[in-house]
């Protein structure tokens, strides 16, 4: 059997659903070293999975590099409040076991709009190749280290309203991980913190 007929083995299929939507083409294709880009995207759309492109670098962040003014930041919070997200990305490692990893979200369809949130808040533009629940084409800007969001939050922290509670409880979250392996089980107040904050963010999450 020819490398482009070999079935796909379970792993390569849970690899694909973590990374294929927003993961660089040469990271996919290097740990799939035995699959062309081309057999990838065939097998993706398979699974109904779709990509999502980058359209920005990453971006240095205002908040962090003390450059953002206080009207600054009352605008990243209210926007977050508004049209974002604080909370996790489940995610799930080839042999099964599944993560948590926090994320920060701002979600619009005005690219010039989100262009200039990214000069505040850092992190990568990306958007949908198809509008599925949009009329215009939905951007979202993603932020995704544990570090920059911790500081972010930290930050914005008194000038959120509706998020507060999450931000809360993603800060306990970082700090509890950061003083240990990231590779340790979860603690049940970590377990708890996770289930909390997919209870709260159940009325203002759609999907993406």
């Amino acid at each position: 059997m020819s490398w482009a007929n070999r079935k796909w083995s379970k792993e390569e299929i849970e690899f694909l659903r973590q990374h294929y939507s927003d993961g660089e083409p040469k990271f996919i294709l290097n740990l799939l070293k035995d699959r062309t880009w081309r057999g990838i995207k065939f097998q993706a759309m398979k699974l109904g999975m779709m990509r999502r492109i980058f359209t920005s670098k990453p971006h240095k962040s205002g908040l962090l590099d003390g450059s953002a003014s206080p009207f600054d930041i009352g605008y990243i919070a209210g926007l977050i409040d508004g049209e974002g997200s604080i909370g996790f990305s489940q995610q799930r490692k080839i042999n099964g076991y599944t993560r948590y990893r926090p994320r920060i979200n701002v979600y619009n369809t005005d690219l010039k709009l989100m262009k200039k949130t990214q000069n505040i808040l850092g992190g990568t533009i990306v958007k949908s190749t198809k509008a599925k629940y949009y009329y215009k084409t939905p951007y979202r800007i993603a932020v995704r280290q544990d570090d920059a969001i911790l500081k972010t939050l930290n930050i914005i922290l008194e000038n959120l309203t509706t998020k507060h509670e999450q931000a809360k409880l993603i800060i306990e979250f970082i700090k509890s991980r950061q003083t240990r392996s990231l590779k340790s089980v979860y603690t049940s107040r970590e377990r708890m913190i996770i289930k909390c904050v997919y209870e709260l963010n159940k009325r203002s999450i759609g999907k993406w």
